[in-house]
């Protein structure tokens, strides 16, 4: 049962607690308007940790076949009051396992002598977005917002690498930065530079379209550690990164 100020605005038999609002907007009936209200209320509740037992009854839930509301709702709902820094501790402790990658980690699953819990990707995101250091399995690094898990290049991956490199070199650009090669949670992404440790993050995708996507997305990543500057007009950039490579091409008779 959902209360506003000691009245009852709304009922679900999927609910694992009752609660008590005093935001909540209701109707002349005196029942809750928007579940979808209830939703970021639910929300705010998870993210604050109340305890162990309640979060943890929670995400028990999300293992089941019939999720409660209150998992339901961290697919929704941002924390717009922030996280609870007793998620850390929590993570330490139990294994947390990014609910829609689960089935990559199976073996894991089996071998940890941790309790698993999964959980929602949104609510994942948003919670290592704000306390980075949360272990949670399938949700690897988060550089400025972007999510990323770093994977074993293959023996084409260092190659087609080191080939770039090397052609770059050839040509008078150098790259003096380390590259680790990644699967980005958005799959749009092709790079990303991690400005202050001054890394480049390579998609592994970017090794199937070819050496000279390659070459662009190092060259891009690069001038973003170099100027210190994020990113702008993709379009934009895409068309200044080509042009350049070309004018290199012709001026060193070498060509991806």
């Amino acid at each position: 049962v959902i209360f506003r100020k000691e009245i009852r605005v709304h009922v679900s038999d999927k609910l694992n607690f009752d609660y008590g609002f005093s935001d909540v907007q209701i109707n002349e009936d005196r029942t809750a308007s928007k579940v979808g209200g209830l939703q970021y209320a639910l929300v705010n509740i998870i993210s604050s940790f109340p305890s162990e037992n309640y979060i943890a009854s929670i995400l028990r839930s999300g293992k089941t076949d019939s999720p409660c509301d209150e998992y339901k709702s961290m697919s929704i709902g941002y924390a717009e009051k922030g996280y609870s820094e007793q998620w850390l501790d929590f993570s330490k402790k139990y294994l947390l396992v990014l609910e829609e990658n689960a089935g990559k980690y199976v073996e894991e699953i089996q071998k940890s002598k941790k309790e698993f819990f999964l959980i929602p990707a949104y609510f994942a995101k948003n919670l290592k977005s704000n306390l980075p250091e949360v272990m949670i399995l399938g949700l690897g690094s988060n550089i400025n917002g972007i999510g990323m898990n770093k994977i074993e290049p293959t023996e084409k991956m260092n190659y087609l690498l080191k080939e770039v490199i090397n052609c770059l070199g050839e040509m008078r650009y150098q790259v003096p930065y380390d590259i680790t090669i990644v699967e980005f949670d958005d799959i749009q992404i092709l790079g990303q530079a991690d400005i202050a440790a001054k890394e480049i993050y390579l998609s592994d995708r970017v090794f199937d379209l070819g050496r000279r996507e390659i070459a662009l997305a190092i060259m891009e990543e690069v001038e973003h550690i170099v100027s210190g500057k994020k990113d702008e007009t993709r379009g934009f950039q895409t068309h200044i990164f080509s042009s350049w490579l070309t004018t290199m091409e012709n001026n060193a008779a070498l060509f991806f």
